[in-house]
């Protein structure tokens, strides 16, 4: 009869640790939202009549598994006028705590500018051509027009950068989506 107990507890004992065996084996590691953060903005070329600017971010993983930054998107602003999105494909590996650099190029007119404000905020050409001005100078944009050569030596360029947009990762079978919108410090 002891014999036969001990048999029965045993097998209790064997399944029970296989159950809770397979269990574990079956759960994933929760995916958390990736940290993004905007860390600069530049102008690569100046003194020219489309100037690329290069926008940084560094893209942080909290999680405790590796996940994949399928994609970053964003607007770009300079004083709150919306002058450029870009979507950046990535498909990088990011390890669990990791960080990662991602940046891109956005291409930027005069005339890009002055469309934006004209129809962004309802602005006349001339009012546009006014506003922009000074954000031109300071992405370091050629002078557009010669008579507007007092008034680009009166500018004292001063922009506040911005960027809005979506970074989407995946890891475990689970994609998630993070949102942001952050300002850099005028330098």
């Amino acid at each position: 009869m002891r014999r036969g107990l001990l048999v029965v507890l045993l097998s209790l004992a064997l399944i029970t640790m296989g159950l809770s065996a397979c269990s574990s084996k079956g759960t994933t590691a929760e995916v958390k939202a990736a940290e993004v953060s905007f860390t600069n903005a530049y102008a690569i070329v100046g003194n020219a009549s489309v100037v690329p600017i290069e926008v940084q971010f560094e893209v942080t993983n909290p999680s405790n598994v590796t996940v994949t930054l399928d994609s970053l998107e964003f607007a770009l602003y300079i004083n709150d006028l919306n002058i450029a999105y870009l979507q950046i494909p990535c498909n990088y590996g990011i390890s669990a705590g990791g960080q990662i650099p991602v940046s891109g190029v956005v291409l930027v007119s005069f005339g890009g500018l002055v469309g934006h404000a004209m129809f962004g905020q309802g602005l006349s050409a001339g009012n546009a051509t006014m506003q922009v001005l000074p954000y031109w100078k300071e992405m370091g944009g050629s002078l557009p027009a010669a008579p507007l050569q007092p008034l680009w030596d009166s500018i004292s360029p001063a922009a506040t950068w911005k960027t809005t947009g979506f970074a989407y990762i995946e890891g475990n079978g689970q994609h998630l989506t993070t949102q942001f919108s952050q300002t850099l410090p005028n330098s």
